[in-house]
Parts: structure tokens; C-alpha cells; sequence
């Protein structure tokens, strides 16, 4: 009993302690904003977005719980390396390099309980392991985006010109994806997948169409 107390103890300190950083960490700190969010935030906005894309896909039911791991802890090493602005992080191949090394050095410093549930869901994404890894992974892609979409839009409507060139580059990145997802195509070999795959396709085209002005200037 009592050994099963330290273990239970050993878990609160090393587990609760470093995730909830993530409630510290802002998105988009170097720009002003109208309404702050956190990474731990945006996190819960991927995990509901996911499952909403799932039901709207009808995706494989058997993927459901791997896809909302995976969600809820895409950002976790955030909680040590705290959030670089996309726009900065993606500037040059050799610094997001750099980024990307740095990050996955400091990732090794969280406890093991919170590194073994990232890396579990990392196994369950898209590396070509399991059967299910390219939806887990392209779902939740597509939420993460969905979640940026939403923020940028309700700062653009509510006046913030400063986050303009954001929404530009997301844009960008939205073309990009399309791109990515619509060459992943495999009719022949997988209609389920095809289906998914022109309907992920048809969101990031609305994405990167839609215009909205602000409404007035801060």
C-alpha cells in the first residue's frame, strides 16, 4: 500500500507540475492581440475540433481515441521550449531546423510519465506502423489549422489590423496543405481514405478563400 502511495505521488509531482506550463504559455506573445490564448487552450480547441472533423468525416471509429491523444498532446513540449510564431519558426528551412532540433533535445527533460504518453501518441500517428496513422495524423492537422483559422478570424473581426499579415501567411500554409492532401490521393487502393482526404481538401480551399475585413482599427 504504501509503495502504491509513492507511486501515486511520484506521478502528481512529475506529471501535473510541467504540463499545466502549457496554461502559461501565450500564442502569438511577439504580436498585439485582442484576446489572449494558451497554448493548454488551443490544445482543447484541436481535441474538439477533432472530433468534430471525425463525425463529419465519419471516420474510422477504431481511430477515434488514438486521434484525440494525439491532439491533446500535439503542443506538450511547449510547456519547456514555449511557442515560436509560425510566421518566425517557418522563415528559412535551416532555422526551423534548428527550432525542430532544440525541440526535440528538450523534450527528452520531461518525466517519464508525460514523455511516455507523447510518445505513445507520436507511434499512433502518421509513421507507418499502424493502419490508421495517416488519419490520426491528417485530422489532427487539419484541427490544429482549424483552431489557428478561428483565432485569426476573431481577432481580423474584431478589429486587430496588426494580425493581417498572420492571416496572409495561414492563407499560404492553408494552399500549401490543400496541395499536400489532395496529392495523398488513393482512390484505387482506399475510397474510405480518398473521401477523407477530398473533403480535408475541399476545408483548407474554404480556409484560404474566405475574406473578412476588420471591422475598425485599434
Amino acid at each position: 500500500m504504501a509503495a502504491r502511495r509513492n507511486q501515486w505521488a511520484s506521478f502528481l509531482t512529475e506529471a501535473a507540475s510541467d504540463v499545466r506550463r502549457l496554461n502559461s504559455v501565450d500564442r502569438f506573445s511577439s504580436i498585439p492581440v485582442r484576446e489572449r490564448e494558451s497554448v493548454a487552450l488551443h490544445s482543447y480547441w484541436v481535441v474538439l475540433y477533432s472530433l468534430m472533423l471525425h463525425r463529419r468525416l465519419d471516420g474510422p471509429g477504431e481511430a477515434l481515441g488514438s486521434l484525440l491523444s494525439y491532439a491533446a498532446v500535439h503542443d506538450l513540449p511547449e510547456c519547456l521550449t514555449g511557442d515560436v510564431v509560425r510566421t518566425f519558426k517557418y522563415s528559412s528551412g535551416e532555422f526551423r531546423e534548428a527550432v525542430q532540433a532544440a525541440e526535440h533535445s528538450m523534450v527528452e527533460r520531461l518525466p517519464k510519465p508525460v514523455l511516455s504518453m507523447l510518445r505513445r501518441a507520436e507511434s499512433m500517428s502518421g509513421d507507418g506502423t499502424w493502419e490508421h496513422g495517416w488519419y490520426v495524423e491528417t485530422v489532427a492537422k487539419a484541427a490544429d489549422f482549424l483552431s489557428l483559422y478561428q483565432y485569426l478570424m476573431r481577432e481580423l473581426r474584431g478589429g486587430n489590423s496588426d494580425i493581417g499579415p498572420f492571416v496572409k501567411a495561414m492563407r499560404a500554409d492553408m494552399n500549401k496543405m490543400r496541395k499536400k492532401v489532395s496529392e495523398s490521393f488513393r482512390p484505387a487502393a482506399d475510397p474510405r481514405r480518398s473521401r477523407i482526404l477530398t473533403e480535408l481538401a475541399d476545408l483548407y480551399k474554404s480556409m484560404s478563400t474566405l475574406s473578412v475585413k476588420p471591422k475598425f482599427v485599434l
